[in-house]
């Protein structure tokens, strides 16, 4: 037996709008929430001489977040300042996974809400 659904591209075309609002929402929802982990990166390498902290930003793509020194290198004269930018970005990250996870949960079941479900 063959059937004929009527209306299922409509249909398949609101699951993606939603699908398209949700990661939208998620997006914006995780870079307020890197926020707080470059705040802490820039005062975990606040304390070290020669260190251009006011460039530590997340930013996202569309797989993944990173919070980065987005400064161009000057002058070189501190060699082990990679593994000292490294090391203050990955203690933030650790001390605010969790609530990255949180805001993250948040936004998704905002917006499902929103959409009905």
């Amino acid at each position: 037996m063959v059937g004929q659904i009527k209306g299922l591209r409509e249909v398949n075309k609101a699951f993606a709008d939603i699908r398209r609002r949700i990661d939208d929402d998620t997006k914006a929802a995780i870079v307020r929430a890197a926020g707080p982990i470059a705040a802490e990166a820039r005062s975990n390498l606040a304390r070290y001489q020669g260190a251009d902290i006011a460039k530590i930003r997340p930013e996202i793509t569309s797989r993944a977040i990173y919070v980065t020194d987005f400064a161009q290198p000057h002058t070189g004269l501190r060699g082990d300042f990679g593994s000292l930018l490294m090391i203050g970005i990955w203690q933030a990250v650790q001390d605010n996974t969790e609530p990255l996870f949180q805001t993250t949960e948040r936004a998704v079941d905002m917006r499902t809400i929103k959409e009905g479900f």
